[in-house]
């Protein structure tokens, strides 16, 4: 059969699937549409966060800037702080910050101006908190006797030739080098009169030194092992060994510290002998101490001084020695033996030798009585004298430098904080 024109027209499409086509399109476009949307606002979340913590970390790190600051400025801040109270916010920038201190060891900030603190800054900018930290130590100001090779806090007489090296011969009072007299160095004090001869710089009108403490002596005393004087023979300490190995009078020290208090009228003598010691001696109402012959002192370690001497009423002190080298076989005795050991060496034999000087610090509490320095005695020192003294007969006293950059216990004041090399660190913020 032969189909007509109108038997070929398609047949219409149902309306229906057409708006469902569209719609479907709608809504794919507004899906889309809507994760551009919060796409672009997780970015700008993220990046804002991003910000913020950036800005967080450096106010953080701003606050630890101004907290030293402010450490350096108020010499009273061990009590104006609290140990473990975050301070008042600041502002700065688009944040603020704080900062806290902390001692970690027993949490008083105001117990000892020498106890480390970790210092704790704080930077908050938006939702974002960083917090950074340091341990802070405070530094050591050597006290300025200890430029000196020797210094007293009453009158310096040069009664005969001496010489000063590394610092000078100095006085918190007045400094007298009478005619014919030669002092080999440098000299300084608020007064100086020089009818004789200084071979270096005359410093008149110097400021006044301070002193270091005289509780040093109480602290030294309760750390050390008595030694009774009537041990000694005939009040010698002589042809002997004494360290923290080696004590030939009782039991020995291990940090090398000796005491002993000389009776009233009685002398004691140090000769021919070396010591690696600390010796604490106090001298009762017209006590002698004296140091003669050939004698090596040393400390037992570079924080502490080799002597330590106190009298509250008169006394004599007279330091005097050999000039050059003695060797055991000059004493009979053996000075390095198993213990204590000179240079890294111990034997047993008597073919050694040692030079004859004191290799520390001298430290003489007493105004009533006169430190008298003489007859070649040679200190490594400083010499360090409360009362008057006396320099000369060949002495030769040596500042000690390096206790400049060291100073041993008692002998500076408390410096700034500084912070602690290899301590710096991120926290993480509660």
């Amino acid at each position: 059969m032969t189909r007509t024109a109108r038997d070929r027209t398609p047949s219409p499409r149902r309306p229906g699937t057409v708006y469902v086509f569209v719609l479907g399109i709608g809504v794919l476009l507004t899906v889309i549409g809507l994760a551009v949307v919060a796409l672009v606002r997780l970015n700008t979340r993220l990046s804002e966060e991003a910000g913020d913590g950036a800005e967080a970390e450096a106010l953080a790190e701003s606050a630890i800037e101004y907290a030293l600051g402010a450490l350096a400025d108020d010499p009273n801040w061990r009590t104006a702080y609290t140990s473990g109270a975050e301070t008042a916010a600041k502002s700065l920038g688009g944040g603020t910050f704080t900062f806290k201190l902390v001692d970690e060891g027993d949490g008083s900030l105001a117990d000892d101006p020498m106890d480390n603190v970790r210092l704790y800054g704080y930077g908050r900018a938006g939702a974002a908190v960083r917090v950074y930290s340091v341990e802070l130590k405070c530094k050591k100001v050597p006290l300025d006797v200890l430029r000196c090779a020797a210094h007293a806090a009453g009158s310096v007489v040069a009664n005969t030739t001496s010489t000063v090296s590394g610092g000078p011969l100095s006085s918190n009072a007045s400094l007298t080098v009478p005619a014919a007299v030669v002092v080999n160095g440098d000299v300084e004090a608020p007064a100086v009169a020089c009818g004789g001869t200084v071979t270096g710089t005359i410093t008149s009108g110097a400021p006044v030194k301070s002193m270091p403490s005289t509780s040093l002596y109480d602290t030294y005393l309760a750390r050390a092992t008595t030694i009774s004087y009537y041990s000694l023979s005939s009040g010698k300490i002589d042809r002997v060994v004494l360290s923290p190995a080696s004590n030939p009078y009782g039991s020995a020290n291990s940090e090398g510290i000796y005491y002993v208090s000389v009776p009233s009228l009685n002398t004691m003598t140090v000769q021919n002998s070396r010591l690696v010691a600390t010796l604490v001696v106090y001298l009762n109402s017209l006590a002698k101490l004296a140091t003669s012959d050939n004698v090596l002192w040393e400390t037992p370690s570079a924080g502490q001084p080799a002597l330590l001497i106190r009298s509250s009423g008169a006394a004599t002190v007279d330091l005097q020695a050999s000039s050059g080298w003695f060797g055991e076989a000059e004493i009979g005795v053996n000075l390095n033996p198993t213990g204590t050991p000179y240079n890294g060496v111990s034997d047993s034999d008597l073919f050694d030798a040692y030079p004859c000087e004191v290799r520390g610090l001298i430290h003489s509490i007493g105004t009533l009585y006169t430190l008298a320095i003489g007859g070649n005695f040679k200190c490594r020192g400083p010499v360090i004298c409360h009362g008057p003294m006396t320099v000369g007969g060949g002495a030769v006293l040596y500042a000690n430098r390096a206790l400049l950059d060291s100073p041993p216990e008692g002998y500076y004041t408390p410096g700034p904080m500084v912070p602690v090399a290899g301590t710096w660190r991120w926290e993480t913020a509660s």
